[in-house]
């Protein structure tokens, strides 16, 4: 609650700051502010050009949360929502003796799977919440080699390189053994 109110105040005093408004926004998503973090992911994208990582992000998560207008014109969308449909799954839980690492929950914690630049899976993202069990379920996924993590700014507690055949139901539990203090898949992203 601390950031939000933080990143809010800087706001206030920085209007046009696009780095805040898309942080705050990621922060609502964690404390679950739905209503702040729908209009701070509106401002990014009418504010971040379509080409950066931020507003994709924004883009996937007002999908995600049914939040984006239908096109007002007839015209046909780029790409057929069925686009991100595939045949394959990834699941797993959090799974963790003890107490989690800060900023990670068992219930509604954000669980992201984005394809990996320079990839045919680049385009694909996709973003889930785990269940008051802490499991996670991505199915119907395009197969291809993704990012698997819970943050998608500050430290994360998984970073992971995951390849999915078509086809392949795929598990991984997220534990003490693949977090980023024992495997980290992509350590340039420090």
């Amino acid at each position: 609650m601390l950031a939000a109110r933080l990143l809010r105040e800087a706001i206030a005093r920085a209007p046009s700051n696009r780095v805040l408004h898309y942080y705050l926004a990621v922060t609502a998503t964690h404390l679950d502010i739905r209503d702040e973090a729908v209009r701070e992911f509106k401002w990014v994208l009418a504010n971040y050009a379509k080409t950066t990582p931020e507003w994709e992000t924004a883009r996937q998560w007002l999908a995600d949360a049914g939040e984006l207008e239908a096109p007002k014109t007839a015209a046909a969308p780029a790409e057929a929502p069925d686009s991100l449909v595939g045949d394959a799954a990834l699941r797993g839980a959090i799974v963790w003796q003890g107490d989690l690492p800060e900023g990670v929950r068992l219930s509604r914690q954000q669980i992201f799977l984005r394809g990996i630049r320079g990839t045919p899976s680049e385009p694909f993202y996709y973003v889930r919440r785990t269940d008051p069990n802490g499991r996670f379920a991505f199915d119907k996924i395009k197969p291809g080699n993704y990012r698997l993590s819970e943050r998608i700014a500050g430290q994360p507690t998984w970073r992971l390189r995951v390849e999915i055949q078509p086809s392949q139901q795929l598990t991984l539990d997220l534990n003490p053994q693949n977090s980023t203090r024992v495997r980290d898949d992509f350590p340039q992203d420090n």
